[in-house]
């Protein structure tokens, strides 16, 4: 493995880094919901502090720590007080939340430049050689400044350079994981609108149940199939409405579900859920496949039997 002439004196003068892999890192920080990521930012800073007493970096990660946990507060509270007396405070609340968040965001960056400033001006004095991207640090803070530490503490210990502090993998994981969460989008995103669409037309059909008895109790009685809504004995077809249903119309004897509210799908307005009326020795039979503007998939399950 290639390596530079080791500067010995600047080598013994260098603390220790903190020497944890940057991918461990990363999994510790998410198995434990950012905790140990937070606790770790504080390490980093206290080692960069013991090379440049002027580093304001642990100070600047105390800022933000509380507005992480301020904004987490408000956000937790805005989602009670939607559940109480008050929810006209849970809008005020939310967005005290989002800039604090907002706020932990800029000061923990800010924070981690200062760090990277630190290690350069540094590295600039002692002889130690350290090359910090800007814009991976931006995005990666945390995990590439412990990269970098990781590599320093190798540095230290064996004089060698090569191979360079990690880098490009960071930009390969995050579209790899960008590639990823598309794909499982791709997949899952349609089907989710279909379960939605088939939800929204569940609505429609548990609402025609009322209007199907209506119509098996007037045959029992007349032996013919009810002209409208008021021979029927049901109110008015916009009456009998839901979130999603805007009507339950009966004509001639067939029920016609509509779905034009505004909460309705867009792609199931104009769309119509029609039972038909089958008579028999045993009865009526209902077909709702046959009339149904509804697409067939997302039909009920009892429609598509």
């Amino acid at each position: 493995m290639p390596s530079l002439k080791p500067d010995l004196a600047s080598r013994a003068a260098l603390p220790t880094p903190p020497s944890l892999h940057w991918a461990l890192l990363w999994l510790f920080t998410i198995a434990s919901l950012g905790v140990f990521g937070v606790i770790w930012s504080f390490v980093q800073a206290a080692w960069v502090r013991r090379i440049d007493p002027r580093s304001n970096a642990q100070t600047l990660l105390g800022i933000a720590t509380a507005c992480l946990a301020a904004g987490y507060g408000c956000v937790i509270t805005a989602v009670m007080l939607v559940d109480t007396s008050a929810p006209g405070m849970a809008l005020p609340v939310l967005t005290i939340g989002r800039l604090l968040l907002l706020g932990w965001l800029i000061v923990h960056v800010v924070a981690y430049f200062s760090m990277t400033n630190s290690l350069r001006s540094q590295a600039v004095v002692s002889g130690f050689p350290l090359e910090i991207g800007g814009g991976t640090l931006f995005f990666f803070t945390l995990c590439y400044l412990q990269g970098q530490l990781r590599w320093l503490a190798r540095w230290k210990a064996s004089g060698q350079t090569s191979p360079a502090a990690p880098k490009g993998i960071f930009w390969i994981l995050s579209l790899a994981l960008v590639f990823a969460v598309g794909i499982v989008a791709a997949i899952a995103l349609p089907r989710h609108e279909h379960h939605r669409i088939r939800a929204e037309v569940s609505e429609g059909a548990l609402l025609a149940d009322g209007a199907k008895r209506a119509m098996v109790e007037y045959y029992g009685k007349h032996h013919t199939l009810p002209f409208d809504n008021d021979a029927a004995g049901l109110a008015r077809s916009g009456s009998i409405s839901g979130r999603y249903v805007s009507s339950v119309n009966v004509a001639g004897g067939v029920v016609t579900v509509a779905f034009d509210t505004a909460d309705a799908d867009s792609r199931l307005r104009q769309q119509t859920l029609v039972f038909f009326p089958v008579t028999g020795p045993d009865g009526i039979r209902w077909n709702c496949l046959k009339y149904s503007t509804v697409p067939d998939e997302d039909l009920p399950v009892s429609c598509r039997k």
